[in-house]
């Protein structure tokens, strides 16, 4: 079984200093006549490794389709692609998502999933539903699961440690970001239950001294929404610590999950 490992700052495949120098190309934008020759103009250029997004809206167009083989658009051959980099010799880092952000529509995440499961949705300080998800939401993690166990049945076997050239997978892409340019605190009902029991965790006994309120998710929802009392700038200050560890149990749940369905590199 070949292996990639990290040492000394540097790549190795089996036990081999591997120098990677990768360009992205992403499949699903070009003609797929055009591949061959856009990889071509890749390994002129000297690249040795191409990468590309996995465009989870685009794979699962709608409810109960899905396409890898190019059955009903070309451009969603995935698995024709991949075995093409591999023949004319390309590493390959796939990044299935779920965000891949890449200028798609809700960075990637299917329209569908928004209109069956509204409850996934961030809803923002003004108490409107944003067109992004709360990642830990159960529904929201119940429909990465699908789609993890999809994408990975075509990824798992061409992974170097099975025979093939995917060296390495990235999960999600610039996570929190939107959160972050737009300025959004999240007040989905999850969220803010999460944010409770963390504040509970961390405060302990301390807890009624910091957050006087008989019902600590209510009290979080009105000094977020309607910021009035000395406490409102502590309770900032606390969620943007408990988003933290929230995104780092995200990252966990991905991660668990892609090794559960294959994952090696």
């Amino acid at each position: 079984m070949r292996t990639l490992t990290v040492r000394n700052g540097q790549f190795w495949l089996d036990n081999r200093p591997q120098f990677i120098h990768a360009g992205e190309f992403h499949y699903y934008r070009a003609p797929a006549e055009q591949w061959r020759h856009r990889l071509e103009l890749l390994r002129n250029a000297g690249f040795n490794t191409v990468a590309s997004y996995i465009p989870w809206l685009w794979h699962q167009p709608e409810p109960g389709v899905t396409d890898f083989d190019g059955h009903t658009h070309p451009l969603r051959n995935l698995a024709g692609f991949l075995d093409l980099a591999t023949e004319m010799g390309f590493y390959i880092i796939a990044r299935p998502g779920p965000y891949i952000m890449a200028e798609t529509i809700n960075e990637g995440i299917p329209p569908w999933l928004f209109e069956q499961h509204p409850q996934i949705a961030f809803i923002g300080q003004d108490a409107k539903p944003q067109n992004v998800v709360s990642y830990l939401h159960p529904d929201f993690l119940n429909a990465v699961q699908s789609w993890y166990a999809a994408v990975f049945d075509v990824l798992t076997p061409k992974q170097v440690t099975r025979g093939g050239n995917i060296l390495m997978v990235q999960l999600d892409n610039e996570m929190g970001m939107i959160q972050w340019v737009r300025n959004l605190v999240d007040i989905n009902p999850d969220t803010l239950a999460r944010f409770g029991t963390y504040l509970r965790q961390h405060y302990g006994e301390r807890l009624s001294q910091q957050y006087p309120a008989a019902n600590l998710v209510d009290y979080l929802r009105e000094e977020i929404t309607q910021p009035q009392s000395h406490y409102a700038q502590q309770v900032i200050e606390d969620y943007r610590r408990f988003y933290r560890s929230y995104l780092c149990e995200y990252m966990t749940f991905l991660r668990q999950t892609a090794k559960s369905y294959g994952m090696e590199v």
